[in-house]
């Protein structure tokens, strides 16, 4: 089964793997592994209350499948001023995207164009890059064609490429956001049943564009229009159309068109 982990100094949560039969101590290990923070340094409240035995099994205190815990994170021991532990930062919003050695679903080198700021000739170099890379790239720009058609047809126009890929981004970031906003306001009352639903949801949605990129990555061909090869052919006079598939083990038809060609 599995729990969310919401750490409490920040907007990160995380989804851990765990079993009924272990015990608050394998938590603390699986935490650790999941979020890089020392079992030393955690403090694990479930329904409000400190998980304070370690030997406790997770069966014990009733947890269920995605059931929320809250994780306090103490500051590493140590005789002289330190900085704070650093907290692992918050999932990850995802944009759609469409991955490639180099790409992501808005065109960049990095996943992203650099952010908007007061020096406008930043963010018109980014873009002319990826123009430029799309141009010399013909697998890149069939990639971008199925997600943003218009960009990729004005390619070749460089003020109305700039154009659209500028609202592109700036829509994207502008979705990010949002989406922090919300995971703020549900990481303020994360016992809140309607927080912990949206929550799953998030994570879901989640696995789900991670999967759809890992398709895109490695099976593009998938989500490519493939032209299907029909001839007209007569067989004892009799004329059907027939569908030529070079890698097929043996030519095949239905019973009434093996009926019709007697």
């Amino acid at each position: 089964m599995h729990v969310l982990v919401t750490l409490e100094a920040s907007e990160a949560f995380y989804t851990v793997e765990v079993s009924l039969s272990m015990t608050v101590a394998d938590l603390r290990a699986c935490i650790e592994a999941e979020t890089g923070i020392p079992t030393s340094q955690q403090v694990i409240l479930y329904k409000g209350a400190v998980l304070q035995r370690n030997d406790s099994e997770l069966s014990a205190l009733g947890m269920e499948d995605y059931d929320m815990i809250m994780l306090r994170v103490l500051p590493p021991p140590s005789t002289t001023t330190s900085a704070p532990t650093p907290v692992p930062s918050a999932v990850p919003i995802l944009a759609p995207s469409v991955s490639s050695s180099r790409t992501s679903m808005t065109p960049s080198f990095s996943g992203g164009l650099t952010a908007p700021s007061d020096d406008q000739s930043v963010l018109v170099d980014d873009v002319e890059k990826v123009r430029l890379q799309m141009l010399g790239d013909q697998a890149l720009c069939d990639l971008v064609r199925q997600a943003y058609p218009d960009l990729a047809a004005s390619v070749n126009d460089r003020p109305l490429f700039h154009q659209l890929l500028t609202e592109i981004e700036k829509k994207r970031l502008s979705q990010e956001e949002e989406k922090r906003r919300e995971l703020k306001r549900l990481n303020d009352d994360p016992y809140n049943e309607d927080s912990q639903r949206k929550i799953l949801e998030i994570i879901q949605r989640e696995a789900v564009m991670e999967n759809l990129n890992a398709a895109l990555e490695h099976n593009p061909e998938s989500f490519s229009r493939v032209t299907m090869l029909y001839v007209p052919v007569q067989v004892n006079g009799h004329l059907i159309k027939a569908f030529v598939d070079s890698g097929a083990q043996a030519t095949i038809m239905s019973p009434s068109c093996a009926e019709a060609c007697k």
